[in-house]
Parts: structure tokens; sequence; C-alpha cells
């Protein structure tokens, strides 16, 4: 075991909300450690819907203090992050004998448009029965009395909202290691001894640290455990499931129910779902649980009939583990936006950050590392809310989008529909994957037919990503993750590219790529279970 100088801060867990909070230690001039012992986002983030919320169902339910939380929070991520985050329209119908009234609808509406006065935001509108059924007309038009109509964000590929921190950490400095698994958490005199483990080849590696960030989100309390005996659990677990569905959509639908019945356009299919159950176990989040999703799919063919009507349409199943603060206790299946930092319990310094979501998370990282800072005695402000992420840092995207069209319409095989697309991914660090293809004229070829990616993807996913297998790259780097087959005909493409990156011989490529399939098939498999 070696030993390095002490950091200031260990963040330990890759997620958003861990990788939010090493950019911001860091920003604050903090020497900072990170540490995933999977990859980057391959836990509850990379699962998500990605809805970045907009606080309007938290006006309509009188939680004005969420609410503004969240338009601050939706702003702030807009304008740091503009290629990952676009307006998303969303339809809430309400039907004759249901909760939701379009009077309450109205009100929530006149509210929340005082509270989002100055924002860029198009104005909430009532839509009348036939308006809502042309807008979504998978909808139930049977007691159907109209619709809200209003705009949340969207991230269409989560994990890729990970790298943007956790590349912004790293470029100013931090220590930012996937695949390190931390073992054991000493407490000391003034600091703490992370004994961790490199997964990739077993060796073992001391780090001290002088306060620890624990954002393992459903591991958090099993992280707690190893910093000592008598650890309190703190942590609640839920498992969200949710089934990709060939259909088509051109807005979003939030209808009022419990469990809620969602349902998020994205690449051509839809993401749909929201079934919530508590565990006792975060390993077992990993396996939707099937008669939950029967019985959802049940109460959504009451109210979006149009949406799934044969099991052809079921694409794949997905399932992930959310963390709540334990003691937090919504209604069945209600949206769990309560976050929490925990300075105490365990060993000083050791600040635990529970909660939390694609909208709330960098408030929570923000207050986890004032904690930490405490403890530290530095008080040091974050500057997260005003500083680009590495991908942004352009006034305006459409004007940088033009400007690099420009600059590349005479070289070969840079069209335009490529430049898009790697800015809607990269923002400005579409620019290093161009010199990829620019330097090598076979990376500026399609992964397989019909497929938007460039083999130069894939080569900077391992060099500049920390992308160390198949599925890091297909699902969680590229836009092959947003496609209904998540990359199986594209697979063999992309593991051949890798082996020759990272030094695998054939045995290995053909694991990674039989691992990789069975990973989506078991999806797949699922899906086809749920429908009876």
């Amino acid at each position: 075991m070696g030993t390095t100088r002490p950091y200031d801060i260990a963040v330990v867990g890759g997620g958003i909300v861990g990788a939010a909070a090493a950019r911001d230690a860091v920003l604050r001039g903090l020497r900072v450690v990170l540490l995933e012992r999977g990859d980057w986002a391959s836990g509850t983030t990379g699962r998500a819907a990605g809805l970045i919320h907009s606080g309007l169902r938290f006006a309509r339910d009188r939680k004005f203090h969420l609410a503004l939380e969240c338009l601050r929070e939706r702003e702030i991520l807009h304008r740091i992050v503009p290629h990952l985050i676009r307006p998303l329209p969303v339809i809430v119908p309400a039907y004759r004998g249901g909760s939701l009234t379009l009077r309450r609808i109205r009100w929530g509406f006149r509210f929340y448009d005082w509270l989002s006065m100055g924002s860029a935001d198009p104005v909430c509108q009532i839509l009348s029965e036939r308006e809502a059924l042309r807008r979504a007309p998978v909808l139930d038009g049977k007691g159907l009395l109209g619709a809200g109509l209003f705009y949340d964000f969207h991230c269409a590929l989560p994990s890729r909202l990970v790298l943007e921190h956790v590349l912004s950490a790293r470029e100013r400095g931090a220590d930012c290691r996937n695949y390190h698994e931390v073992e054991r958490i000493r407490p000391g005199q003034g600091s703490f001894r992370l004994e961790v483990r490199e997964v990739q080849t077993g060796r073992r590696h001391v780090l001290e640290a002088r306060a620890v960030i624990n954002a393992a989100g459903a591991w958090a309390d099993e992280l707690g455990r190893r910093a000592g005996p008598g650890w309190a659990a703190r942590i609640r677990i839920l498992q969200g499931a949710h089934l990709w569905i060939d259909a088509d959509l051109d807005t979003a639908l939030w209808c009022e129910s419990f469990p809620p019945c969602f349902a998020v356009p994205r690449d051509g299919h839809v993401v749909a779902g929201w079934h919530l159950r508590d565990l006792s176990d975060p390993a077992q989040a990993a396996h939707p649980d099937v008669e939950g999703l029967r019985e959802w799919v049940g109460l959504a063919r009451t109210r979006m009939p149009g949406l799934a009507r044969d099991r052809s349409q079921l694409l794949l199943a997905e399932a992930g583990a959310w963390a709540v603060p334990r003691g937090q206790q919504d209604r069945a299946g209600d949206l769990p936006c309560r976050f929490e930092v925990i300075p105490s319990g365990g060993p000083p310094g050791f600040v635990t950050l529970a909660g939390g979501n694609l909208t709330l998370f960098r408030r929570l990282a923000e207050y986890g590392v004032d904690a930490a800072c405490r403890h530290l005695g530095t008080a040091v402000p974050g500057t997260t809310d005003r500083t680009p992420l590495v991908g942004g840092g352009f006034g305006d995207q459409v004007v940088y989008r033009e400007n690099l069209v420009e600059c590349t319409e005479n070289l070969p095989h840079i069209p335009r529909e490529v430049v898009d697309h790697l800015v809607s991914l990269y923002g400005r660090k579409a620019c290093d994957v161009i010199e990829l293809g620019l330097a090598r004229e076979d990376l500026r070829e399609r992964l397989g037919p019909g497929c938007d990616d460039r083999k130069a993807q894939v080569v900077y996913a391992v060099r500049q990503e920390g992308a160390r297998h198949l599925d890091d790259v297909l699902l969680r780097r590229l836009g092959t993750g947003l496609r209904p087959d998540r990359g199986l005909g594209v697979a063999e493409a992309a593991s051949r590219l890798m082996a020759r990156e990272l030094g695998w011989d054939e045995p290995r490529r053909r694991q990674e790529q039989e691992r990789f399939e069975e990973l989506v098939w078991a999806q797949i498999r699922t899906a086809q279970e749920v429908w009876r």
C-alpha cells in the first residue's frame, strides 16, 4: 500500500451529487479526490428519465420554497450547460371526478407564472378537451375535461451531465477516479485514511483526506458502516422503474394518480413509468419488479390507452435505487423531493448527503461542501451557480454551432448534421472529437448504419472520459444509449475500437461484447414479461 499527501476532501460516489460536490469543492480552491467503485453515472443517475422539474407541481401543492428552488436551479443549469438541457412541453390532463381539476390547474398556473416572472419560459396554457387530444392522442378521451400545458426542462442523457461535472472538476485539478472502491475508512487525528481498491487491477492504496463527503446515494449507509461501528441508518431506499415504449409523442404527459403516470418523449421512443417500492438492500434495485410494472401498465391503460397497445411496443425495462432521508413519508408513489445534509452521527468531518434529484442536486452538493468547509475551518463560498461546465461557456448555442459549421463546411465527412449531433452531446468540446476525426479518416465513419455516433467518439470516450468497459461507452457516453436497441447493432464495431485503445486480446473483446449484450437483452426480456 502506498500513501499520498492528504487531500482536503474525499468525495465518495460518482453520481450527479458526488460529481457536483467534487466540482464545487475544487472551485473553492480545495484539494479534492472523487472516488467511484463503478463507472460515472452507472447507478441511479444513469437510469433517470431526465426531467428537470420546473417546480409547478410544488407550486400547485403550495410547497412554495421547493417551487422557487426548482425554478432557480433549472435556470442555472440551462445557463452553465445549455447543450444538454432543453425545454420540454408537459401536458397534465384533468378528468371528471378526479382530484386534479382545471380550476386547480389554473390556480397553480397563475401562481407559477408569478413565481417565474423574468424567466424565458412560455406562458402556461389551459387546453380544451379537443386541443388536449390533438396534442396528446394517447390520452383517454372519456371524462376528459381539458388539460394544462406548461414547460419543464429535459436532459435526454443524464450520464453526460455527470460527465460534464467530473471533467470540469478534473480540469480544475481534482483527482477523479472511477473503478476505485473505498473498502474502509479509518478516522484518525485530524484526517481520514481511506483504504481504496482498484477494481480493474486489484491493487490497493491508502488515501488521506481531512474531510469525507458521503455521496454514495442508496449505498450511503453501507459506506457509513465502513467508517466505523455504530452507524445508524440515515437513508430510505426506493426503487423506481420505468419502461421504454415504442410510441410517438410531441409532449411529455403527467397523469395525476398514485403512483403517477408519466411519459417522456426521447429520441424516437417514450420513457414511461414510476412504479416505486421500498427496498432493504440497494443491490436489489437493478432488477425491475415485474409485478409492480404490470400493475402500473394496468393503471396507465386507464389514462393513456394509446401509449402501449401490444407487446411489441415494450422495448425494455429499467430500474434504479433512489435514496431519500429516512423519515420522509410521501404518499405512495409521490415524487421524493426533500434532501438533507447530515454533518453529524459519524466521525467529525464525515458528511452524508441524502436525497436530491436532477433538479436540486447542485444545491445539495453545495450544502454538503459548506458543511465540510466548516469542519476544515474555511469559509470560501461556492461559485458553481455562475461557472460554466466544460462543454458550456459559449454565449449562444445557436451562434456557436453555426460558427463551428462554417469552420468545418469544407472538411470531408463533417457535414452539418455531424456537427449538430456532436454539439448536442459535448458542447464546445465537440471540437476535440472533430480533431480526432481529422487526424484519422477511419474515425469519421459512422459506428453503424443509421447510427449518428462516429467512431471518433468511442476513442474520445476511452482517452478523455475514462471509459473502461463497452457499456461505459454505449450506454453512458454516446447517443447510442438513447437508441431503442441501446447500441446492440454497433456493439462489435465499438468493442473493436476499444480493444485497439485498451490492448484487449480477442477473448477479452468478445467477453466485453457478450457482457454488454446480455445486459441489454435482460432489460428487453423483462419488458416482455411485463405484458400479459
